[in-house]
């Protein structure tokens, strides 16, 4: 019984001894039991690496927005959408649309982060980009949304004015005939 508390007392007592107190083989063996239980010694695991782009699973590679799609799974991608009809409404306003679309993307099964950028416009980020096309097309099928811009590639939604939805798919029309 006496030496099982003596056992305690002498090893506590020598972690607690001053460090100009330690000899080199009491330094040696501290530093062989850190390299042990370091995990930084272990090899680096390289799964956190994105697998290489595969483009004959790319169905359109005109399509920039598909090619994004498939070359950042896994990582964030940024969205920026403009809002109709936001001039003259107040920021309440705009946060709970902005909040209802979050939450019916959620389930969908698409996550999403979103703030509001400025009047009318709100950042929304797909947190893995191989949901970015499904973010886009639910977005541009919304009444309020005016515009989604993915990479500076910008879509008219169904808020925007008809005219300018027109004259947009005319001046693409005219671009790919080029």
């Amino acid at each position: 019984l006496l030496l099982c508390l003596l056992l305690p007392a002498s090893s506590s007592a020598e972690q607690k001894k001053p460090l100009s107190e330690y000899s080199d083989a009491d330094l040696e063996r501290l530093y062989k039991q850190w390299e042990e239980s370091d995990p930084d010694s272990e090899p680096e695991s390289t799964s956190w690496k994105s697998p290489q782009l595969d483009l004959t699973k790319v169905p359109d590679l005109t399509d920039p927005t598909l090619i994004l799609q498939h070359s950042s799974r896994g990582q964030p991608v940024p969205l920026i959408v403009r809002i109709a009809g936001a001039e003259g409404r107040d920021s309440v306003w705009l946060e709970n649309l902005s909040r209802n679309w979050q939450l019916e993307m959620f389930n969908a099964h698409m996550e999403t982060t979103r703030r509001v950028v400025e009047d009318g416009t709100v950042q929304l980020i797909a947190l893995d980009g191989s949901q970015v096309v499904k973010v886009r097309e639910y977005l541009l099928a919304q009444p309020n949304c005016y515009s989604v811009t993915i990479e500076g590639h910008t879509v008219l939604g169904r808020g925007a004015p008809a005219a300018e939805v027109a004259a947009a798919a005319a001046a693409k029309a005219k671009k790919t005939e080029l």
